[in-house]
This record gives structure tokens, sequence and C-alpha cells, in this order.
């Protein structure tokens, strides 16, 4: 992950706990 995105982070972060731990 190139720079630092903490509005992308958070809704991947948002769609990894949708999705569940993997």
């Amino acid at each position: 992950m190139q720079g630092s995105n903490p509005e992308l982070l958070a809704c991947f972060i948002e769609h990894a706990l949708e999705r569940g731990p993997t």
C-alpha cells in the first residue's frame, strides 16, 4: 500500500469486519 489513506484503510477494515476474520 503506497501512501497513507486513513479513509481507504477505514473502508478496508469495515469490509474485513463484515466478511469476518480471514
